[in-house]
């Protein structure tokens, strides 16, 4: 008899076993909890337990197997830089990010755009002028690193 997988596809529990793409799925149950969160107006205090009960397999069990400190500063009331968290998305975000950094290989989006910011900084730097001839093009590719490095107002002076 052929054994039947049965996908949830609402997203309302997180499941990274066998998933192909952890990412998304990743994503995906933190748009619906925290819809949920939201809608059914969970307190701060009920938060934690509420995001531990849709973690199901290896991440249930990654959850109980960690070290006592790290768990209760997972649960506590603080976001990751130790700041009072002041709506239960900040907790999430908190779940979120351990979630990620234990079961994700792959860099976060922020830290992809920032290696690609770095990298168009170094090429500006490295840009020289040999002949005034070539001014135009100069001047065309150091816009284009300039605008792709997104320096802040402060660093751009």
């Amino acid at each position: 008899m052929d054994t039947i997988y049965i996908t949830n596809r609402n997203n309302s529990f997180l499941d990274l076993d066998c998933v192909a793409d952890i990412n998304k799925t990743i994503q995906l149950w933190v748009g619906y909890i925290s819809k949920q969160l939201i809608d059914d107006k969970i307190g701060m205090l009920e938060v934690p337990g509420y995001i531990e009960r849709t973690l199901i397999g290896t991440v249930k069990l990654w959850l109980q197997n960690l070290a006592e400190e790290s768990t209760k500063t997972l649960r506590n009331n603080k976001k990751i830089d130790g700041e009072l968290a002041t709506t239960p998305i900040d907790i999430l975000n908190k779940y979120e990010i351990a979630i990620r950094n234990e079961f994700s290989s792959t860099t976060t989006e922020v830290e992809e755009q920032n290696k690609e910011k770095q990298l168009h900084r170094n090429l500006m730097l490295k840009l020289a002028i040999c002949n005034m001839c070539y001014i135009d093009e100069y001047t065309c590719v150091f816009r284009e690193y300039y605008y792709k490095g997104t320096y802040s107002t402060d660093e751009a002076k």
